[in-house]
């Protein structure tokens, strides 16, 4: 159960971490395509927020994390993992943050037992699944090291230190 915690903590600090990086850049230059898979740094932090929520609402059970608005406060519906939700890096930011929050409450809130259960599901693409928590939440955290890394790469084209990212150096951290 504690590895599932550091990783949920660590996923919230590197979040932290690029996006204050992401920040000093500006909103032109986290918006250029890059020509990866989500295309800019803007693009793949929409996409980690989308497959957060997604995996959050399957795993606990509450589609409230579902509930976002735009900043004149129109409901905004997800429609495709490759939706921009937020333009602007700060309103992005402050949604990011309040989901790694609710992603580490839920995480501590499980049990040995949990993770032993199967969670039903239907994928994006209306696909009834079925899995044990423990794998999705293992999936779950390597998907967001996978595009974290590729935010990293085009931080790094742009000129960026994005500093250390090893779970190993950096645990006591967070």
């Amino acid at each position: 159960m504690d590895g599932f915690i550091v990783l949920a903590k660590y996923n919230r600090w590197m979040n932290q971490s690029i996006y204050e990086k992401s920040q000093k850049l500006g909103q032109e230059s986290i918006a250029k395509d890059q020509k990866t898979f989500f295309g800019s740094i803007l693009s793949t932090l929409n996409h980690l927020l989308i497959g957060d929520i997604f995996w959050l609402s399957r795993c606990s059970g509450d589609k409230s994390f579902f509930n976002l608005y735009d900043p004149d406060g129109e409901k905004i519906y997800i429609k495709s993992l490759d939706q921009i939700l937020y333009k602007d890096i700060d309103i992005l930011y402050g949604n990011r943050a309040r989901i790694d929050e609710e992603i580490i409450s839920y995480i501590c809130g499980l049990s040995r037992t949990d993770l032993d259960k199967d969670i039903e599901y239907q994928t994006s693409q209306g696909s009834k699944m079925a899995n044990r928590l423990e794998y999705i939440l293992l999936h779950w955290f390597n998907h967001q090291t996978h595009h974290r890394g590729q935010i990293t790469a085009m931080l790094s084209q742009q000129g960026v230190d994005y500093g250390l990212t090893d779970l190993i150096y950096i645990k006591d951290q967070f």
